[in-house]
């Protein structure tokens, strides 16, 4: 009977569960008491995967501690939604992880440093230009009441004032080894060209009773025109038109005899920056060889950090200027002046070998031989 009975009570409970779990159950069908359904239904909401409504709500950790040892399901729901990072052991991220993001956005936000340096390069060259044009401006005022007569104190005064001017606008200096000729001795001043330092450098140094060759195409700006004109300088063309060279160097050669005015040129004739001694023209050489007058060799040796080469962006420095001993030209002839350049060519790259490697050339004579 028990059995019978137990059978019955089952079979008459089962249809229920279906009905619960979503089956059809009969609407006539016998009730199980409310206090007996509830354990029912809870087992039922376990097993169907009904969860409480996700929503932000204040929960306390600490005082709601869970019967089961399981994930807490608002962590867990927020865990599930991270993007997988890597981790140290004690599951921190890394440093360089958790930093990267700052050091982006620092990054991002600070302006580009070319940029800054751009507008520094743009400035100075602005300020060198009006510097420039205010000197040549006074010197045309001084030149004025005394006639446009008082050449040396052009050059010598006012030119160099300008030219150290420029040098510290943009950080450089100079310093002189070697003594200088005589101011009333007619000497033929060549050097290398390797920057466009170099006239700045060469007007700083105030040359005795010097006149200047310099190319034609500088006149072109305001500044130097007005101080080229002044300051008495012979406006040189380029290699390729030899017959207008021939004159230029023919009419220099009849002033500077009259006068009696030493004179610079550069014997490469271009800025020559690939670290070397650039090939040596031959008008310096002709043009000693008829004033008789003897070649002082001078070499400018401009660290590569502060050589802007054919630019502008000259970086601070100093410049050492080498004066070297005069050369004697009075048993030149013009027959012998490629010789004779070639063998100046040649003391020029042993001087500049010396200076490269950092031997200074104190026994220039052995230099010579």
């Amino acid at each position: 009977m028990a059995g019978i009975a137990g059978a019955a009570a089952h079979s008459a409970l089962r249809p229920r569960d279906a009905a619960c779990c979503g089956g059809q159950g009969g609407p006539g069908g016998r009730r199980a008491p409310a206090v007996r359904r509830v354990p029912g239904i809870l087992l039922l909401l376990r097993r169907c995967g009904v969860h409480g409504v996700e929503g932000p709500r204040t929960q306390s950790r600490a005082r709601d501690l869970s019967l089961f040892r399981r994930a807490d399901p608002v962590c867990a729901g927020a865990r599930l939604r991270e993007t997988a990072q890597l981790r140290d052991a004690d599951r921190r991220l890394p440093e360089e992880v958790m930093s990267a993001p700052a050091v982006s956005s620092v990054a991002h936000e600070a302006p580009p440093s070319h940029l800054l340096a751009r507008a520094s390069f743009i400035a100075r060259v602005a300020l060198t230009f009006t510097f420039m044009l205010a000197g040549a401006l006074v010197m045309l005022v001084v030149a004025v009441p005394t006639l446009f007569m008082a050449r040396r104190l052009y050059a010598e005064g006012l030119a160099r004032w300008l030219g150290e001017g420029v040098l510290r606008l943009w950080g450089v200096r100079y310093r002189v080894i070697g003594r200088m000729p005589p101011a009333d001795q007619q000497v033929v001043y060549i050097s290398n060209h390797t920057s466009t330092l170099d006239i700045f450098v060469l007007i700083a140094l105030a040359l005795p009773r010097t006149r200047f060759f310099l190319s034609g195409f500088l006149r072109k700006m305001l500044p130097i025109g007005i101080i080229g004109y002044l300051i008495r300088i012979f406006w040189t063309v380029p290699q390729e038109f030899p017959e207008q060279r021939t004159r230029i160097f023919q009419r220099a050669y009849r002033i500077l005899t009259r006068c009696g005015d030493s004179v610079y040129l550069s014997p490469e004739g271009m800025r020559v920056t690939s670290g070397d001694i650039g090939h040596f023209n031959k008008g310096s050489f002709h043009l000693a060889t008829s004033l008789g007058a003897s070649i002082v060799p001078l070499y400018l040796a401009i660290p590569a950090e502060t050589n802007p080469g054919r630019g502008y962006d000259a970086k601070p420095g100093t410049i050492d200027v080498w004066v070297l001993p005069a050369i004697d030209t009075s048993r030149w002839s013009a027959a012998g002046v490629e010789r004779n350049r070639d063998r100046v060519h040649d003391y020029f790259v042993r001087v500049h070998d010396a200076v490269r490697s950092g031997i200074a050339p104190t026994s220039v004579e052995a230099l010579v031989a």
